[in-house]
């Protein structure tokens, strides 16, 4: 009996890692959100290093001043920065926010242009960009796989059991 379910307990916790994986790393593919580590400390206190933070795609006219954003550095194709709105400029023909991190005593150097949609942060949750940069690892993917196949593994071999 205890091992019927710890067996049924292993599968649980299996299939919710499983899913919250699918959810943080499938789910930005096809729905509209999209996850990133934070990498430094420029937004501490509110967002620590090694967060994971979630932002959803918005349009880019309901953006306000205090909104936590990330963008694509415009000096750095590629790097997504995750700062707090501090300014709008809406004078020229091309729109921009100042954004600014909430640690950094300054704004940005550069102007983030005011797109059609942008990420705005709906959520953070920290520590999880450290254990989701390690599950990037070659050697954790390897022991995930071995985790899975060793819970169907019990699961088949209980069924097979109870005949």
């Amino acid at each position: 009996m205890a091992a019927r379910a710890a067996t049924w307990l292993v599968n649980g916790l299996l299939v919710i890692v499983v899913a919250g994986l699918l959810a943080l790393q499938v789910g930005p593919r096809v729905l509209p959100y999209r996850v990133f580590e934070v990498l430094s400390g420029s937004m501490t206190p509110t967002i620590p290093v090694g967060a994971e933070v979630i932002d959803r795609v918005v349009p880019g006219d309901s953006l306000r001043v205090g909104d936590v954003i990330t963008y694509e550095q415009p000096e750095r194709p590629g790097t997504y920065i995750t700062h707090r709105v501090v300014g709008i400029d809406r004078t020229g023909l091309a729109p921009t926010l100042a954004t600014r991190g909430d640690a950094n005593g300054a704004s940005d150097p550069w102007r983030v242009p005011l797109q059609g949609s942008m990420l705005k942060v709906v959520a953070h949750i920290p520590l999880l960009g450290y254990g989701l940069g390690y599950l990037g690892s070659p050697l954790a993917r390897l022991v995930m796989v071995a985790l899975v196949a060793a819970g169907a593994l019990f699961f088949v071999a209980e069924l097979w059991l109870k005949r």
